[in-house]
């Protein structure tokens, strides 16, 4: 009879640890959903075999589709792997060998990009380069854009991440078997694994998404729906079938005991070539844990899915906001839920940024509107008295913000009317301060000059 109940004991202990806290995982994502003021959030974790749903809307079997933006790679890498095991792809064949027409601005540096470079994100392309409005239907747009393109580094030696590797993998699909994406998404992924809310984006989408205006969410319809895009960031969906993607990932491309993609394939997927990055997939490191993960980022939405292959558990995060920081906060707070760490909530401090962003630029107009009622003051002058020291003062003065214009899109390698699109408060921040900077630094130094002038007819006069 001891025997017996210390069995039980054991047992009932064993599911209180292996059990995951329901409870603290909707605390969590309504930490998240308030501080970030999200107007909606679906959470899908998978955690020793049970599927657990959280929102902070009434999406409690987490069936809302939602835009995945970059999230959407995978699915292409898959597919690729897919034509490539039946032939139909050479994965170091190079991309002139299926688009006999593909050719750069170094037309020797175009014959060496290949199919495999693509994937990796190896082909030398930039990050710009994925911001463009290429038509999949218009020939001669994609050949005289790509015409131009100059590589960045040698196909295959460094890594790039541009949406334009899987926007070119895409169109080589369409070309040699004639099936658009949503036809191949289909066929290889969404009926063999029962996908029921996952397609490329439309117009019947079940939630739209919202911008932040200084931490002020604010409805916004932006959609990309052209079909060039749909490899890259095309793909809709909800938290049920990516956790269905998600385990079958971590099952290596099998269900119900079948192996829909072979093993050295499915490898490929998540061997990191350059800089954690393998084929659809970056993979890291999460205290001791391997993961592989991807971020999807849109102008007014924000997912992270995460696979934990060590453990067997994965995380997917939809969000219909443009944070910058919020899912990869809630991943981690997340984590440390899942592996029993101290529970841990992450300061908004990326709202915090926003607001203050907007009162400095507040006061920047302010100083502007000081110094143009001294201009005011004494008549509108606008006679100059330089000096070297003034055409100094004057020329950093100017450069310096300016330079802003270039630096921001340089770090973060976004094009500033990409900025605009996906981060309008921060975008017009920037503009705003660069213009009142250089017109608070010409209207000082006319100022200071008309003050120069008058000391020097005084001086003149006595």
């Amino acid at each position: 009879m001891k025997k017996l109940l210390f069995f039980l004991y054991i047992l009932l202990t064993s599911i209180q640890v292996n059990a995951f806290d329901q409870k603290q995982l909707d605390e969590i994502v309504k930490y998240y959903s308030d501080y970030y003021k999200s107007p909606d959030i679906s959470v899908g974790i998978i955690y020793n075999n049970n599927i657990y749903f959280s929102s902070n809307k009434s999406d409690t079997l987490g069936t809302k589709a939602f835009p995945i933006g970059d999230m959407s790679s995978a699915f292409t890498s898959y597919l690729i792997l897919k034509l490539s095991e039946s032939g139909v792809i050479n994965l170091d064949r190079t991309v002139d060998y299926y688009l006999p027409w593909f050719t750069l601005k170094n037309k020797e540096a175009a014959k060496l990009i290949t199919i495999r470079n693509l994937l990796n994100q190896t082909s030398g392309f930039t990050r710009e380069l994925g911001f463009n409005s290429l038509k999949v239907n218009d020939l001669e747009q994609i050949k005289a854009f790509f015409s131009t393109i100059t590589l960045i580094d040698e196909p295959g030696t460094e890594f790039h991440y541009s949406a334009l590797n899987y926007q070119l993998l895409g169109f080589v699909m369409k070309t040699i078997i004639s099936k658009n994406m949503n036809e191949l998404q289909n066929e290889y992924i969404n009926t063999p694994l029962q996908l029921k809310n996952t397609d490329f984006v439309d117009s019947n989408l079940e939630t739209y998404g919202y911008q932040y205006w200084f931490g002020i969410p604010v409805y916004s319809k932006k959609m990309n729906r052209d079909e060039w895009s749909f490899p890259t960031a095309g793909v809709q969906s909800c938290t049920k079938d990516l956790l269905v993607w998600a385990k079958f990932m971590l099952n290596e491309a099998k269900i119900d005991s079948q192996t829909l993609l072979k093993p050295e394939k499915f490898e490929m997927l998540f061997r990191p070539k350059y800089f954690r990055y393998a084929m659809g997939w970056y993979s890291g490191n999460w205290e001791n844990n391997d993961t592989y993960f991807h971020w999807g980022i849109k102008p007014n939405f924000s997912s992270r899915i995460t696979l934990l292959p060590n453990e067997n558990n994965a995380i997917v995060i939809l969000s219909n906001i443009n944070s910058l920081t919020m899912v990869d906060n809630l991943n981690d707070s997340l984590l440390n839920l899942m592996f029993k760490n101290k529970k841990r909530l992450h300061f908004p401090y990326e709202i915090v940024f926003r607001i203050l962003y907007l009162l400095w630029t507040i006061w920047s107009l302010y100083e502007l509107f000081v110094y143009f009622k001294l201009w005011k003051k004494f008549k509108y002058p606008i006679h100059f008295n330089f000096n070297f020291v003034s055409y100094y003062q004057l020329f950093v003065g100017i450069i310096i913000p300016l330079s802003w214009l270039y630096i921001i899109p340089k770090i973060t390698m976004f094009p500033i009317s990409n900025i605009m699109n996906a981060q309008p408060d921060l975008a017009f921040c920037l503009i705003i301060s660069v213009v009142t900077g250089i017109l608070i630094v010409i209207l000082k130094t006319i100022i200071k000059n008309r003050h120069r002038s008058s000391k020097f007819i005084v001086k003149q006069n006595s």
